[in-house]
Order: structure tokens, then sequence, then C-alpha cells
């Protein structure tokens, strides 16, 4: 998990279908360029725009689907937060 830090509302400001990040544990996702590979589909996704998806997430997924299928997706941390995504 990259070191850069992200306040929730600089994510917040990231809440749109061109420009899109959620968080999960902790952890920043610019999932902008990803939606279409969601296997849960795109409107999963635009429901936690600029939000905080970890509940959500943890009902559906095992922490190693981000690391595993989207990697590429994940630019840093929340601020204040010590992220709890098994990596």
């Amino acid at each position: 998990i990259p070191e850069k830090e992200y306040t929730m509302e600089e994510v917040a400001k990231h809440n749109k279908k061109d420009d899109l990040w959620i968080v999960v544990k902790g952890v920043v996702l610019d999932v902008t360029n990803w939606i279409d590979e969601h296997p849960g589909g795109a409107n999963a996704l635009y429901n936690f725009m600029g939000r905080d998806a970890t509940e959500e997430f943890a009902m559906l997924h095992d922490d190693e689907v981000i690391p595993k299928y989207a990697a590429q997706v994940v630019i840093g941390r929340v601020k204040g937060q010590t992220p709890s995504l098994e990596f």
C-alpha cells in the first residue's frame, strides 16, 4: 500500500463516473479506469463514489481480491487511519 495519504475530504471530491475514488479498510482506490472490470458491475462502485465502502466490501469480498485482481487501483491510504486491508 503506498505511503501517500489522503483525507476523506479529498476522497469525497472524486465522486464522478470519470473521476471515481472509494475507500476500503483505510485504503484509497482510484477505480476510474477499472469500473468495467468490476465483476459486480459498475453500479456497485457508483454507489460509493467518494465514500468509504468498507462495510459493503466486507460483506461480499475477501481482502485478497484487491491485491489479486485490482492492485493497480490502490493509490494510498486514509490519513489518520491504519489500513486494515490484508495485502
